[in-house]
C-alpha cells in the first residue's frame, strides 16, 4: 500500500484530507515542517501533500531539502495551498514540487489526481489546478 504523508498546521485539514484518503493508501500526518521531515526520513512516503505556510520552516525549504536529497528523489511533493499568487506557484515549482492545489479544493478531484500520481508516476492534468 501507498503512503501519503499530509503536511498542514490545521487540524480540520489533515482530518478532511485523512478521511478522503484513509483505505486508499497509507496516511500519515505532520502539523509542521520539521516533523514532516522526520517522518519523510523514517517512513519514506510516496507522496507528500504540503502547505507552503508552515510554522516553522516553509513548505518552499521543507521541499527543496527533500529534493536535494538522492534518497528522496521519487518522492513526490505536491503543495496543496492557500497561496494562489502566480509567485509562490512559481517559487514551489522551483523548489521541486510536482504539482501545485490550490484550497479550497474538490475531494473528488484531489483524490483523482493523487490516483493518477502515484498510479503512473507521471504528472496529473489536476495537479495545476
Amino acid at each position: 500500500m501507498k503512503t501519503l504523508l499530509f503536511v498542514e498546521p490545521e487540524a480540520g485539514i489533515r482530518g478532511l484530507l485523512h478521511a478522503i484518503f484513509a483505505g486508499r493508501y497509507r496516511v500519515l500526518e505532520a502539523e509542521d515542517g520539521e516533523s514532516a521531515l522526520g517522518l519523510i526520513c523514517i517512513e519514506r512516503p510516496d507522496l507528500v501533500l504540503f502547505e507552503l505556510e508552515l510554522p516553522d520552516i516553509s513548505g518552499f525549504e521543507m521541499c527543496q531539502l527533500v529534493k536535494c536529497d538522492q534518497q528522496f528523489r521519487s518522492t513526490r511533493l505536491v503543495a496543496l495551498t492557500t497561496a494562489v499568487n502566480p509567485a509562490s506557484r512559481l517559487a514551489a515549482m522551483q523548489a521541486g514540487a510536482d504539482g501545485y492545489i490550490t484550497k479550497p479544493f474538490r475531494p473528488a478531484l484531489l483524490r483523482g489526481a493523487v490516483d493518477d500520481l502515484l498510479m503512473d508516476g507521471g504528472p496529473s492534468r489536476a495537479l495545476s489546478s
